[in-house]
């Protein structure tokens, strides 16, 4: 299964310091949640970045399924 990835609002100090904003989060079958992107200052700007890693994911996904 290809991984996917959401938002999530950043309002906590992080081990790296103070960063205010959206982050994308990738999620994947049997692995930790992680960040996957910079951090976006607007909801919107993650959104869509999430989504286009969700839909470069499910392409690489078919192609491998269709190479073997």
């Amino acid at each position: 299964m290809a991984a996917s990835f959401s938002i999530a609002r950043l309002e906590d100090e992080l081990s790296a310091g103070f960063a205010p904003g959206w982050a994308v989060v990738r999620h994947e079958r049997g692995q930790p949640n992680t960040y996957a992107s910079r951090i976006f200052f607007h909801e919107q700007d993650a959104a869509e970045h999430a989504h286009r890693l969700t839909m470069q994911e499910a392409s690489r996904g078919r192609r491998q399924a269709r190479t073997g």
